[in-house]
């Protein structure tokens, strides 16, 4: 069964309960009651009133928010129940959709606000840069074109640049440390499985080998690197 199929199976059986539940009410609603009440007014010797029930209510149906942009309303809906189990990555497919935009706007000379746009802009970029969905290369540029909007005088822009490019570059060295001590590890654990396996098989304790790798794997990874 696809997933339009599931989905619309789910719907239906959802739409069918609350019908169920809104029969229900108005039965309860219209049924007499077991207690005869007098003609009069007044209450009944030793028998307290009897309610009666609240007729049923009808929640609100909630509208569907908007398309984000370059979507239109049935391709949002196909991707909202393609990612209806994981909103971070709606959240992230919809914040770069609204980001490229705005980049489109400023392009083609269609904002208003070229200022307000290119601002917006600048702040989502190390966030697109990180996601992985703009290059290095691409995300300079786009950089470079924000601060032309943005500040007037070259020599601010050139040193908002190079503040960038560092900060970039300081954000990349932890991975390259990460990278440096993957690779150490790698190189002492294959001298240690080669040593062990170069003992006579009759010499080859397993349990002894896997402490050896355990001690590795716990100085390599539980410190923290200077």
């Amino acid at each position: 069964m696809s997933l339009m199929q599931r989905m619309a199976k789910f719907w239906w059986f959802v739409a069918a309960l609350a019908a169920i539940a809104i029969g229900v009410g108005l039965a309860l609603w219209r049924a007499p009651h077991s207690v005869d009440l007098p003609l009069d007014d007044g209450p009944v010797s030793g028998t307290p009133p009897v309610p009666m029930p609240a007729p049923p209510t009808l929640a609100k149906a909630v509208p569907d928010p908007a398309p984000p942009p370059g979507l239109d309303a049935t391709q949002w809906q196909s991707l909202r129940h393609e990612l209806a189990g994981r909103p971070d990555e709606l959240r992230r497919v919809v914040d770069y959709l609204s980001f490229s935009d705005r980049l489109q706007q400023v392009r083609d000379g269609k904002a208003v606000d070229r200022k307000t746009l290119a601002a917006e802009i600048d702040r989502s970029i190390d966030e697109r840069l990180r996601q992985r969905e703009l290059s290095a290369g691409e995300a300079r540029l786009i950089k470079i074109a924000v601060l032309q909007e943005l500040l007037p005088d070259e020599a601010q822009r050139e040193a908002a640049l190079l503040a960038w490019e560092a900060a970039q570059r300081a954000a990349a060295k932890p991975d390259l440390a990460v990278a440096a001590r993957e690779a150490d590890f790698q190189r002492r654990q294959a001298g240690i499985v080669a040593a062990w396996q170069a003992q006579p098989a009759a010499q080859r304790d397993p349990q002894a080998l896997e402490r050896e790798l355990e001690a590795l794997r716990q100085s390599s990874f539980s410190t923290t690197p200077r």
